[in-house]
């Protein structure tokens, strides 16, 4: 009788081709110490693991500011045509993957919120501060 090296339960024999043979699931697999890096090597552009909470929070403090700074941007200028909203973003250092929350308007336009201050994306592909 075969038995899984993490939680050292019975392995069904349907179990033993899936996991390397070794493991009855994929927790098991996956929760097995060494095994981080052995996925991250069979897979490095599917396995990528979470930042830590304060580098995560650095990222939302700055794009924070950065949000701020974008509102006094478009109220000193509100008419800049030669650069787009979007680029200037992009261009402080904006991180478009990390945000508090998104909430669909029922016009169309979808809100992104970092703390306090956010962005509106309107149908027509402007941005506009909230």
């Amino acid at each position: 009788m075969h038995r899984c090296l993490s939680c050292k339960g019975r392995m069904p024999n349907a179990a033993a081709q899936t996991y390397q043979g070794d493991f009855c699931s994929e927790f098991c697999f996956s929760t097995y110490p060494g095994n981080a890096k052995r996925l991250q090597s069979m897979s490095p552009a599917h396995y990528q693991p979470a930042p830590p909470r304060h580098d995560v929070d650095r990222i939302l403090e700055r794009n924070c500011d950065i949000l701020k700074a974008f509102r006094d941007w478009r109220t000193a200028s509100p008419t800049m045509a030669d650069i787009g909203s979007l680029q200037w973003l992009s261009d402080k250092g904006f991180d478009f993957d990390f945000y508090t929350r998104v909430h669909q308007r029922g016009d169309g336009r979808t809100e992104v919120w970092c703390y306090e201050v956010g962005f509106s994306l309107e149908r027509d592909g402007s941005v506009e501060p909230l």
